[in-house]
């Protein structure tokens, strides 16, 4: 298995999966999940809702990109509160 952590912009990335972290508490998308979502037509912010994604330590969400990212999923890690 290749791990790569890289500081380009996540709608840019090209990989298997692409991580994205979200905070308990916040109500919004952090600036790069929002970023991943417009991408995706509003489908991250969908599915998280749908799962009622909290944020909480370990907690976790993959989205299929479907052919829309240079990944093929998106995974959303819950960090807890910030």
């Amino acid at each position: 298995m290749k791990l790569e952590a890289s500081g380009v912009a996540p709608t840019t990335a090209r990989g298997d999966v692409l991580v994205v972290e979200r905070y308990a508490g916040e109500a919004r998308l952090g600036p790069e999940a929002a970023a991943v979502d417009r991408a995706l037509g509003g489908l991250l912010g969908r599915v998280l809702a749908e799962e009622r994604f909290e944020g909480r330590a370990g907690e976790t969400a993959t989205v299929h990109a479907a052919g829309r990212l240079g990944v093929g999923r998106v995974v959303v890690v819950g960090l807890g509160p910030r």
